[in-house]
C-alpha cells in the first residue's frame, strides 16, 4: 500500500507504522519417500489433490480456484 501511496501522491496513515516481527516457523517438510508412503494409503478420490498439492506448492486458493480449461499440459 505504501508503494502505492508514493506513486499516487498521497498520504498513507500507516506509512509511520512499522510492521511487527514475526517469530521464524520451525517447518519439517515430508520427504519424497514419506509423501510415497502418504499418497499409497490415501483413498483414491483424494489421490489427485494431495499429489497436486505436494508436487507444485502451490497455496490453498491457488489450487482451490484452479480449473482444467486453464492448465497448459504441454
Amino acid at each position: 500500500m505504501i508503494v502505492a501511496a508514493e506513486e499516487l501522491k498521497f498520504n498513507y496513515p500507516f506509512s509511520r507504522y512499522r510492521a511487527l516481527r514475526e517469530q521464524k516457523a520451525d517447518s519439517s517438510p515430508m520427504t519424497l519417500e514419506e509423501v510415497k508412503r502418504f499418497l499409497d494409503y490415501v483413498d483414491p478420490s483424494w489421490y489427485d489433490y494431495f499429489l497436486l498439492r505436494f508436487m507444485t506448492g502451490m497455496r490453498s486458493c491457488e489450487e482451490h480456484g484452479l480449473q482444467l480449461k486453464h492448465i497448459d499440459f504441454d
